[in-house]
């Protein structure tokens, strides 16, 4: 009887060890586990683990692309609803071949400056922002699909979102934000840098 409720004992102890192994490996192939990874890197002040979340070549392409459809002509047109002519159209598409160029080139160019601005604001966060990240990350909103998954952060204060795409390895299961909303990163610049 006795050696039964070990054996039992032990069965329980395995089973519970499994069940625990198995949803930490689950919850480590999250988006919102490298969220938590991003925030307490903050928190830490790793600013080199912030960004081993981020890809920030992509990053950058993406709004780099979303800013120049902002100077795009809408449904094809002049702003006084008349079509382009010629010279227009021409300079327009070449102004995206050299800007399909020139950007990769620029990234690598000021890479480090870039960086140096992000860990710079990042490292000037306050104990109580940085203790807020959490709260936004507990609350963020994530829509996964496959590998990749939308995100949406609002401040509960201002109600603003910031959206943002993250993508998984498939090999190693990790998790980076590829794309940020251009519409709601000029909003949140705004609103950190202008007011």
């Amino acid at each position: 009887m006795r050696q039964k409720a070990i054996m039992l004992i032990s069965l329980v102890v395995v089973v519970s060890g499994v069940i625990i192994l198995g949803y930490l490996w689950f919850w480590q192939g999250t988006p919102r586990h490298a969220l938590y990874q991003m925030v307490r890197a903050v928190q830490n002040r790793d600013i080199n683990n912030f960004f081993n979340y981020i890809d920030l070549q992509a990053i950058f392409n993406n709004i780099v692309k979303d800013a120049s459809q902002d100077l795009d002509f809408p449904n094809n047109s002049r702003k006084d609803g008349s079509p382009p002519d010629e010279f227009t159209r021409w300079s327009h598409k070449l102004g995206k071949k050299f800007a399909r160029y020139l950007i990769p080139k620029l990234f690598s160019t000021f890479e480090s400056q870039i960086k140096g601005q992000i860990e710079q604001y990042l490292l000037n966060l306050s104990t109580s922002e940085t203790v807020g990240l959490t709260a936004l990350v507990t609350h963020a909103q994530i829509a996964q699909q496959d590998q990749q998954a939308e995100v949406t952060i609002i401040d509960p204060q201002t109600n603003q979102k910031l959206r943002f795409q993250m993508q998984r390895h498939p090999e190693t299961r990790a998790w980076r934000v590829v794309e940020v909303n251009y519409q709601d990163l000029k909003g949140f610049l705004k609103k950190e840098f202008v007011e």
